[in-house]
């Protein structure tokens, strides 16, 4: 990826959207929210009444960083959607008022993967973790490592299920290019931080001259391949690999590599592609590409047809850019890499099914959760294994 070709905010995008909240939206209900942000599902009336996913920000409530992050978003959904990545979140829309900045979004009325499997309280088959998920994610990664863009907060909560049932990625609000700024920060949600992300000083002491920026060796897109494994292992196990009472005691039990067991109900092949992901030094940590040529998932490969087209740049112009219109990634064609529409499996109505089921697992009692970036819920706020 040349720099003329990296992700870029263009200038007054906000300003050029004719959209108002007030007489283009209808019927909006809170689905979500943030630490500075609430998400709503809505109907657009200038899309034909579809229904979308409207995420608003109170600029009162914005620090200048905060409207970077914002504006980065937009810029790299604008960039997905250019290059027709898979499997992500797609964008219709950005504009502003006086007091708010509008994000409006593909809405996946299926939720995220987390709310799924509260709502089944069981964990999902390796078969379906495998066709569902696991590579659909992973051609995801393998597009966005090739760009050198990496997420930064992949976890259960990131991962939406669409109208069909197939997972898409979203919440572009930490990703970032290495190529235009290094990865020195360490931002994420704890039980998903790779051990280097924790071993990352505090912006405090980077802004206060303490510890020098040019010193910190910066986060590679393996930060993305440990977290893809941390929510794989929460998906075929029902609980965390890494556990604790609080943030401080999850961060030690990751620096220091107490990592729980799978059970034996996880095969050997499935165990193996996860402790591959898992690998403390990020240089053990194979890559997107090599991941999706492991034993376990060629043993599902099969069941889930991947175009082999390489990406291509649609002819599509960021200053040309009408917002509601020709918005879809897939008007020009297919998706390049994408799994492909009529064969990507779905979610079905039972996630367990008869093969490989999971551990059952009850739904402990939520105590102040929050969908908050670097925040953690309680220990029985997640998943509670019942003993058998």
């Amino acid at each position: 990826m040349s720099e003329q070709d990296s992700p870029v905010f263009p200038p007054n995008f906000f300003e050029s959207c004719p959209w108002s909240i007030q007489n283009d939206f209808q019927s909006l209900k809170e689905v979500g929210k943030g630490k500075d942000t609430v998400i709503y599902s809505a109907v657009c009336l200038p899309l034909g009444n579809k229904i979308v996913a409207v995420k608003i920000y109170d600029k009162s409530r914005l620090a200048s960083t905060k409207v970077r992050a914002i504006k980065r978003e937009v810029a790299m959904m604008l960039y997905f959607m250019r290059h027709r990545y898979p499997n992500v979140v797609e964008l219709y829309g950005a504009f502003e008022d006086e007091s708010r900045y509008f994000i409006v979004m593909e809405y996946c009325s299926g939720g995220d993967l987390l709310e799924k499997l509260l709502r089944e309280k069981k964990a999902i088959s390796e078969r379906r973790v495998a066709t569902m998920v696991a590579i659909p994610c992973l051609v995801t990664l393998r597009c966005l490592h090739a760009a050198s863009i990496i997420h930064r907060d992949i976890k259960l909560e990131n991962i939406f299920l669409d109208n069909s049932g197939r997972v898409k990625l979203g919440d572009f609000g930490l990703t970032m290019c290495t190529r235009q700024e290094a990865a020195i920060s360490p931002v994420g949600t704890v039980e998903y931080m790779a051990p280097e992300v924790i071993a990352l000083p505090p912006v405090d002491a980077v802004v206060s001259g303490q510890v020098r920026a040019s010193e910190i060796p910066p986060n590679t897109e393996k930060v993305d391949i440990w977290a893809l494994g941390v929510t794989f292992f929460e998906l075929v196990t029902g609980r965390l690999p890494f556990e604790g009472k609080d943030k401080l005691e999850i961060k030690t039990n990751i620096t220091e590599y107490r990592m729980s067991g799978f059970g034996p109900h996880v095969s050997a092949q499935c165990q193996d592609l996860i402790r591959s992901m898992l690998a403390y030094d990020p240089a053990d940590r194979p890559s997107a590409e090599e991941l999706l040529q492991h034993s376990f998932l060629a043993l599902y490969r099969n069941k889930v047809k991947l175009s082999t087209a390489a990406t291509q740049s649609p002819s599509f112009s960021l200053q040309a850019f009408t917002p509601g219109v020709a918005m879809s990634p897939t008007s020009n064609g297919a998706p390049a890499d994408s799994v492909s529409e009529g064969a990507a499996p779905a979610f079905e109505s039972s996630l367990g099914g008869s093969s490989s089921p999971g551990p059952s697992v009850r739904l402990g009692r939520l105590k102040s959760w929050s969908r908050a970036s670097s925040t953690v819920s309680s220990k029985a706020g997640r998943w509670e294994e019942r003993g058998a």
